[in-house]
C-alpha cells in the first residue's frame, strides 16, 4: 500500500510539473546603449629599408618610434611587440641583406594625442598603420549592464501583457540570448583602410578619416516566465 501511495505521489508530482511547464509566457526584451570610446589600439608595422646602399636597421626604426612617443606624451609601455617575421638573429645571420619586418600594438588612452601621433608617422618611416580596435576600458561592464536591461525590459513587457488576462508573472524558466551586437562604425571603416606612410605611399591617414563615433551595444534576450 505504501508503495502504491509513493507511485501515485510521484505520478501526481510529474503531472503537476507538466502543467506548470505548460503555463508560461515567453517575451523578448531589447536594449541598446551608446558608449563613447576612450581607447584605441593601433597596429604599426616597421620594415627595414635601404638608403644609399645601407640597410636602416629595425633597432634604429624602433628607437625612433619610442623617442617620438615620448615626445608626444604617450607612455612607451603602451607599445608592445605584436609579431616579427621569422627569427631576427638567425635570419640576419643567414642573409645579411634581408629586410626585417616587425609589428607592434600601440594603446592610446588620450584621444588628443592621436592627431600629433599621425603627424609624426611620415617622418618615422613606418611601413603601415591601421586601427585594430576602438573600444572603452569599461566595455565589458557596459555589455553586462545592457544585457541586464534587456532582461528587465522583457519582464516589464510580460507583466503588462498578463495584466489583461488577470494573471501574475511567476519565476523565470529560461533565458535565451538571440542578438548580440557590438558595433564600432569608426573601427569598421578604419580596419578597411590600411595606410602606407612610406615614400611613394598614395594614402595618408588623418584625423578626418577617423571620426570616432559612439560604440553601439545591442542585445535582444528571450525570457520565459511562469504564469501564476
Amino acid at each position: 500500500m505504501k508503495q502504491l501511495t509513493l507511485i501515485l505521489t510521484l505520478f501526481t508530482s510529474l503531472v503537476y510539473a507538466q502543467i506548470r511547464d505548460d503555463r508560461f509566457i515567453e517575451i523578448s526584451g531589447r536594449a541598446e546603449r551608446k558608449v563613447e570610446p576612450n581607447l584605441i589600439y593601433l597596429t604599426i608595422e616597421l620594415k627595414e629599408y635601404r638608403k644609399d646602399k645601407e640597410i636602416i636597421q629595425i633597432e634604429k626604426l624602433e628607437n625612433n618610434l619610442l623617442t617620438a612617443l615620448g615626445e608626444i606624451g604617450i607612455d612607451k609601455e603602451n607599445l608592445t611587440v605584436f609579431g616579427t617575421k621569422g627569427n631576427l638573429t638567425k635570419m640576419k645571420r643567414l642573409d645579411p641583406n634581408l629586410l626585417i619586418t616587425k609589428r607592434y600594438i600601440l594603446k592610446i588612452t588620450d584621444f588628443k594625442l592621436f592627431g600629433p601621433l599621425l603627424d609624426r608617422f611620415g617622418d618615422l618611416n613606418i611601413s603601415s598603420v591601421y586601427v585594430k580596435e576602438v573600444t572603452h576600458k569599461d566595455i565589458e561592464t557596459f555589455k553586462m549592464e545592457t544585457q541586464v536591461q534587456a532582461i528587465k525590459n522583457a519582464e516589464i513587457k510580460a507583466r503588462e501583457l498578463l495584466k489583461g488576462l488577470n494573471k501574475n508573472l511567476g519565476d523565470v524558466i529560461s533565458v535565451r540570448e538571440t542578438l548580440n551586437e557590438y558595433l564600432s562604425p569608426a573601427e569598421k571603416r578604419a580596419l578597411a583602410y590600411s595606410v602606407s606612410t612610406t615614400k611613394g605611399g598614395d594614402k595618408v591617414l588623418s584625423t578626418t578619416d577617423l571620426a570616432f563615433e559612439p560604440l553601439t551595444l545591442t542585445y535582444q534576450i528571450f525570457v520565459k516566465f511562469e504564469i501564476k
